[in-house]
């Protein structure tokens, strides 16, 4: 049944008036109430935030690997388990996590990527003064994959070759190719520095020292102090020309220490100079690492191998090119010139040592060549500790000298050198024995991410076993 417009209406008006008054009578009453007309509200909780959970990152464990720790140590038919950027284990027997993504790669080889002493390029610029490396790297350089290829996942670079006291800068980067994640290790790694000083260098950098020395002291009492509750102490005033020398003193910078240019005739493949420490290098080395009570690094110390006891008790390292050759000169009483024996001298001392390629070549040094000869460039990062195991070095330890120890040298053990739990998932998965003349890097894994495939790149794709 319808209802017609003459009866809604009617209808309509009633509820109205009905309502008016209802809300005028309450209006009314809460005047008569003695509780004021507006009454405070009560604070109410600001609803919890609830903490939007990341998502949790799978691990990835790696079953089946003949793995070399980096240290001398090797484990058969082991398992690496990654998690994001770190290793979360490693060994025989290992429980996989239940929610791990799971990799069989038996019959495959695992070492940690290759880390040298003295690279260049790959993706790292030099910076302009008060800048960084991480503000300058290039993640396109074709070079980045060159090196993955080859076993590099990181490397020590430095701009400035050192003076009479520590100087330059420099980074330890990671090679990661297309995009920025984490690729420096760490900036100002290492200062530089040239031997031989003369007598009135040795005046001013003994000087130097003790100013340096004494500040360090005073600053530590002025911590002490103002840390006990004295307000009243004053911080001693800092000379900015001592920082570097500072920095050096307190462990919180290598010192690396190289030769001037010239002087001694070296015998490479190819030819090539370079600078080198001879006997009175080598022993000012061992002078200033005293001087300053921290060990220091040796570059290529030529006649180390006549003090190798003095370089070890100094708690010195050395970079060391053992195809390179110096010819003794006849006319000194003094030892002298090159001995290829040294790797195993060094090794007997207990003086850990970074095997680099010699220098020359396409560029005049170590840096990432493109003639793939032999030596020369990059190309064959892990030729030189074979030769390091040829000249005595005991066969275990040849991987140990282009990881674990350049690792120690620099400082940065912590997170490099070695296959352990904890450490940078920095790995190269290998077809074989990771100093085999044959062996090809399958997989270079940085940051606990696949960087590069021999499958799907063009540099040894057409290279089949």
């Amino acid at each position: 049944m319808k209802l017609s417009t003459t009866l809604i209406l009617p209808l309509a008006a009633l509820v109205l008036m009905d309502a008016i008054p209802a809300q005028r009578g309450n209006r009314g009453r809460r005047r008569n109430q003695s509780t004021p007309a507006t009454t405070e509200k009560k604070p109410t909780k600001a609803p919890e935030k609830k903490e939007v959970e990341k998502p949790k990152v799978k691990p990835i464990a790696m079953t089946g690997l003949t793995v070399w720790i980096g240290d001398g140590r090797r484990l058969r038919n082991a398992t690496i388990v990654i998690r994001g950027h770190k290793i979360e284990a490693v060994g025989q027997d290992l429980e996989i996590p239940k929610d791990a993504i799971v990799r069989n790669l038996s019959g495959k080889h695992c070492s940690p990527g290759f880390l040298l002493i003295g690279g260049s390029g790959m993706g790292a610029n030099t910076p302009a003064t008060g800048e960084k490396y991480e503000d300058n790297l290039d993640p396109f350089d074709a070079n980045i994959e060159r090196g993955l290829a080859v076993g590099i996942t990181s490397f020590y670079t430095e701009s400035g070759r050192g003076s009479s006291m520590p100087a330059g800068t420099s980074a330890v980067v990671k090679l990661i190719p297309h995009e920025l994640d984490g690729q420096v290790v760490r900036e100002n790694i290492a200062y530089s520095m040239r031997v031989p000083l003369g007598a009135a260098g040795w005046r001013t950098f003994q000087e130097n020292v003790e100013k340096a020395t004494k500040y360090i002291k005073d600053r530590q009492e002025y911590e002490d102090k103002k840390a006990g509750g004295d307000s009243s102490v004053k911080a001693p005033k800092e000379d900015k020309s001592l920082k570097n020398l500072v920095e050096v003193i307190d462990g919180k910078v290598k010192l690396l220490v190289r030769g001037s240019a010239g002087g001694g005739r070296r015998r490479m493949p190819m030819g090539g100079r370079g600078s080198s420490l001879d006997l009175k290098g080598c022993r000012e080395a061992v002078k200033i690492a005293k001087l300053i009570k921290q060990g220091v690094i040796l570059d290529n110390p030529i006649a180390g191998w006549a003090i190798a006891d003095e370089i070890a008790q100094s708690g010195s390292s050395a970079i060391i090119l053992p195809r390179m050759e110096v010819a003794a000169d006849p006319t000194s009483d003094e030892p002298n010139g090159s001995r290829f024996s040294m790797p195993e001298t060094f090794y007997k001392a207990g003086i850990p040592f970074f095997a680099q390629v010699p220098p020359g070549g396409f560029g005049g040094g170590p840096v990432l060549g493109t003639g793939g000869l032999l030596g020369r460039d990059y190309n064959t990062p892990a030729f030189d500790a074979c030769f390091a195991v040829r000249a005595g070095l005991p066969e275990n330890l040849g991987l140990a000298t282009i990881t674990s120890w350049p690792a120690k040298m620099l400082g940065i053990d912590d997170r490099l050198g070695t296959i352990e739990a904890g450490k940078d998932a920095d790995l190269l998965i290998l077809d074989g024995d990771p100093l085999h003349y044959a062996t090809l890097v399958l997989e270079a894994i940085v940051n606990g991410k696949v960087r590069y495939e021999k499958s799907k790149s063009r540099i040894f794709q057409s290279v089949e076993k």
